[in-house]
């Protein structure tokens, strides 16, 4: 959860707020400090801000501010010279910090420390200041006649408003209050008690806090992502005539109800073709009527063993196409799997514009007019899990990081190369209307603005997958290890991004010079001070700590996790499911998350669960063979 800041910092002579006064004292000592050091005056950086807003409006300032990350960048990162150049803006003006959840609207001074906070039955929230008792209605606050006395407290016992005293009076017990608000306290003044919050939520979508100071913060809270099918492992997602289809390692589902009797090993993506969903586990091919429901086995591989593990199916140019461990396949009119020439492991099929994308272990291939061209200068032995197409360029989502590949040079560059995602796999990516790309990743979900090279990344703890992800217009959903996601690209800031730079583009020559060098400066010395006095510690720490709560996850995990096999069996285990095995399914089956199983599954073998399967099934099939001989 975020905290952005809208209402608090106004020219210092207005700041009723002790405590906000302080800070703000706290902040203007700093600038002093920088215009001692630095030779000149405020009236100086007074002038410069003067000039900047001649020609442009406060909040168009703010706005491209803000688009830039440079007045969030400075509250978040503690780039100290950024933030004491914009507290001298604050001081002539007013502005908002927006981000995606938790916003702080405003904060209300009631003088006197708050006693207690209640709610009643009719959703009134009262407030006990002293021996006053007042009631929020429509976020102002009315006094209401019940006597009480300072030391006593409100409080609701069996749906009735009644006070610690009178329960006392009446011998009657005091239900034990536990209190679960205390992750509230990180957004609060510290004037307060550190575990100690109250909070409750109005009508209107507001939630009141306050930790037993002088303070009532008002809050709203904007979910941007809708979560279905928790804690299952998710590929395919469509929608149809407002249902939600998706095909899982646990059965294909229809707005959350399993629509097979058994078990389904689902592994590729759903498509539709004349009124029918189409979509694979690892060794069948179905064909679900969207009228009947009933439920159609249109190829087999268990009969021929010509294809093995089916990962992504596709329509394109008139044929039915199918990726799987070896190769790409077309499905002929017969049922029966025909080789297209592409014998490598193939992850996903993509259309994109007038082409269909051929994504395997060894490269990228492009179907075009009957014809494949494979994309050259790209790296070997690299999972290529998906792609999207910008300006002519592709953007890859790889076992490598999100790749940039320029189509007329042949060359590519890691997208993330300086950042802490430069080699965090990523599995899809689909791109939206404002210039924004969003990428499943291993850890987390990525949406990266192209123009702006600016990036943010929602749900790190939670790994997404390859071959999920569909989109309407807007509406988009990302499948994951813990089911999909649903949300609006509309509803985050992107959408006024473009807005933004158009009112930018309006500014006058000798402004926009003025503007970037300020700028630029503030940029160089920010990110000179912030890098080279706390980057690598910052690294470092992280680092750490990341690896205890993996040996701590790992530990707990073995402990209670209930397994199908154990790492001293697992070799038999994959014997006796030959047919079907694949690494998901023996990750499932260990009843560990995927990241907890690698890790286990590491201490015991040098090779990769894909290689110890490869391998077994290599074994299987040669005794198989050789007993056919003897016969």
């Amino acid at each position: 959860m975020r905290i952005i800041l809208v209402k608090g910092l106004w020219f210092l002579p207005q700041v009723k707020d002790y405590v906000l006064k302080e800070k703000l004292l706290y902040r203007l000592r700093f600038v002093g400090r920088i215009i001692e050091r630095y030779h000149t005056t405020l009236d100086e950086i007074e002038r410069l801000v003067f000039i900047l807003l001649k020609k442009i409006s406060t909040r168009k300032f703010l706005k491209f501010m803000l688009v830039n990350r440079l007045l969030i960048l400075s509250f978040l990162n503690g780039h100290q010279i950024l933030l004491n150049v914009i507290f001298v803006f604050s001081m002539f003006m007013n502005f908002s910090l927006r981000a995606s959840d938790t916003t702080l609207i405003e904060i209300i001074d009631v003088k006197n420390p708050i006693r207690t906070m209640v709610k009643d039955m009719d959703g009134n929230i009262l407030i006990q200041v002293m021996n006053n008792v007042f009631k929020l209605n429509n976020g102002k606050l009315i006094k209401v006649q019940i006597e009480i006395q300072p030391n006593d407290k409100l409080f609701i016992y069996d749906g009735k408003l009644t006070t610690v005293d009178n329960l006392e009076k009446s011998k009657l017990q005091i239900p034990q209050y536990f209190n679960l608000n205390l992750e509230w306290n990180k957004f609060l003044a510290k004037s307060g008690t550190e575990d100690y919050c109250v909070v409750y939520k109005d009508n209107f979508n507001n939630y009141w806090v306050n930790n037993g100071d002088n303070f009532l913060y008002r809050f709203t809270i904007h979910n941007y992502f809708e979560r279905g099918l928790n804690r299952v492992s998710t590929r395919g997602i469509y929608q149809s005539n407002k249902n939600i289809y998706v095909n899982t390692y646990k059965g294909f589902f229809k707005n959350g109800v399993n629509k097979l009797d058994g078990y389904l090993d689902g592994s590729s993506n759903i498509i539709e073709n004349s009124g029918k969903l189409y979509f694979a586990s690892v060794g069948k091919i179905y064909a679900f009527n969207l009228t009947t429901e009933e439920l159609d086995t249109i190829y087999n591989d268990y009969n021929s063993n010509s294809t093995y593990e089916i990962s992504s199916i596709s329509f394109f140019d008139n044929k039915f196409w199918f990726g799987a461990l070896r190769g790409l396949f077309s499905l002929t009119s017969d049922g029966k799997p025909q080789s297209e020439g592409i014998n490598e492991r193939v992850h996903n099929l993509r259309i994109r514009g007038n082409s269909l994308f051929i994504l395997t272990d060894l490269g990228i291939y492009i179907y075009e007019k009957d014809k494949f061209r494979k994309l050259h200068g790209l790296p070997s032995y690299v999972r290529y899990n998906d792609i999207e197409v910008v300006d002519g360029n592709f953007y890859i989502a790889s076992s490598v990081g999100l790749l940039f590949y320029n189509s007329q040079k042949n060359i590519f560059e890691n997208v993330f190369r300086n950042s802490n995602f430069k080699s965090n796999e990523c599995f899809s990516i689909e791109k939206d209307s404002y210039n924004n790309l969003w990428i499943g990743t291993v850890s987390g979900l990525i949406r990266y603005n192209y123009r702006t090279n600016m990036y943010e990344v929602f749900y790190k703890n939670v790994e997404f997958n390859k071959r999920s992800t569909f989109k309407v217009e807007d509406e988009f959903y990302f499948g994951s290890t813990e089911g999909y996601f649903r949300f609006l690209t509309n509803r985050f800031s992107a959408a006024k991004t473009e807005d933004v730079a158009a009112d930018i583009s309006n500014i006058a020559p000798s402004d926009k010079h003025v503007y970037l060098i300020i700028i630029f400066v503030i940029l160089s010395l920010s990110f000179f001070i912030y890098h080279k006095w706390k980057l690598k510690r910052v690294i470092m720490e992280n680092v750490k700590r990341e690896k205890l709560l993996i040996e701590d996850s790992v530990s707990i995990e073995e402990e209670k996790v209930v397994k199908k096999y154990n790492m001293s069996n697992i070799e038999k285990y994959i014997a006796d499911h030959i047919d079907d095995i694949t690494v998901e399914k023996l990750r499932e089956d260990s009843g560990y998350t995927k990241n907890v199983f690698y890790k286990i599954f590491s201490r015991y073998y040098d090779v990769t669960p894909k290689q110890l399967i490869d391998s077994i099934k290599e074994e299987s099939i040669k005794k198989k063979r050789g007993y056919e001989r003897k016969r």
